[in-house]
């Protein structure tokens, strides 16, 4: 079948999916703090899915030749250790990217939680055992941090800024920002709620800003589907390349293994740049990542770059498989008809 036949097939596939959750959803009640309703212009703390953002920024920054995702972090944080000196000088901004610096999972997080800033947590990840370099994956965020940290040091300016000016103007992305000050200020924002015994309250805020390019992105799903375009096209927007489709490619590629396949018949699961990456059942590549916060926040989005296709699913409560569930139901849909899994 052609291409164009096979990309025609899917967004026909992705209308009725849309079809599909419009009838099962009907008239939802959302408003649970508030009884404003939210719209595709209502902004929404990202969480980890600013993981995949970031990804973006460093892809432009390496197609503008400011930095390369093999460069070693210490080229540009030379304070920068980790509890092997033998390991410190090897760790790529990519290793960092890709979670393979052997850092363990959720190194720093707890740090972050009784009030450590960004710098003092980055400086104290000296202090974890390291897992062995390279062929480990350990999820964390201060690491993915640190390699954005070293990419902004490279191109002398904050992350915040950096991110704003290689991909938020370039693709129009008004709405988003990687600082909490710029959601605090939103009018139009969601507020994230708490499962507080199967009841969700509005009891907490969090502040991610120690974790900016891990978690602390803030977007609404109209500059999120402009940003899918953007990787779907392979850099492009409206047909000017804005991003080298080399430097995207690269995190869009296995980098480590994530999850190992543990039959057979089974498919491994793997990690590229920011971005979740797999195989599905009808042999199609399959690009995402999911975000929370637990005090009440739960995202997601999928991409299946062969259909042209991709979800994002926001939501202002804590995780509860929510997000995942419809951006997974509607990738089943389009491929297949029908949802795999209920």
């Amino acid at each position: 079948m052609h291409v164009g036949v096979e990309e025609a097939v899917a967004q026909r596939m992705a209308q009725k999916a849309l079809d599909h959750f419009a009838a099962e959803l009907g008239d939802v009640d959302i408003g649970l703090g508030k009884p404003d309703v939210i719209d595709e212009n209502t902004v929404f703390q990202l969480a980890s899915v600013s993981k995949s953002l970031g990804a973006s920024v460093i892809a432009h920054a390496v197609g503008e030749g400011t930095v390369k995702w093999s460069d070693p972090v210490v080229k540009y944080l030379p304070d920068f250790q980790l509890s092997d000196p033998s390991i410190t000088p090897m760790v790529t901004i990519g290793d960092l990217y890709a979670h393979r610096s052997g850092i363990p999972a959720g190194a720093g997080d707890d740090l972050e939680g009784i009030g450590f800033t960004r710098d003092q947590i980055i400086e104290k990840l000296r202090y974890f055992p390291l897992n062995p370099f390279r062929i480990s994956y350990g999820y964390t965020n201060f690491g993915m941090t640190t390699g954005a940290e070293a990419v902004a040091a490279a191109a002398g300016t904050s992350w915040e800024d950096l991110s704003q000016q290689l991909l938020y103007e370039p693709l129009g992305m008004t709405a988003t920002s990687s600082r909490y000050a710029d959601y605090v200020a939103r009018p139009n924002r969601a507020i994230i709620h708490f499962n507080d015994n199967g009841t969700f309250k509005a009891l907490y805020t969090r502040d991610a800003d120690a974790q900016s390019p891990a978690g602390g992105v803030s977007s609404t799903v109209t500059d999120m589907a402009t940003w899918m375009e953007m990787n779907l096209a392979s850099g492009q927007v409206n047909g000017q390349q804005v991003i080298d489709a080399d430097a995207l490619l690269a995190g869009h590629t296995p980098q480590v293994v994530n999850h190992r396949a543990d039959e057979p018949d089974a498919r491994s699961r793997f990690y590229g740049y920011g971005v979740n990456i797999e195989t599905t059942s009808t042999g199609q590549v399959k690009w995402g990542h999911s975000g929370a916060f637990y005090v009440g926040t739960g995202t997601a989005y999928a991409m299946l770059p062969g259909a042209d296709v991709g979800i994002v699913a926001l939501t202002n409560a804590s995780p509860v498989g929510a997000a995942e569930a419809v951006t997974t139901s509607f990738t089943d849909l389009v491929r297949t008809g029908k949802i795999e899994r209920d």
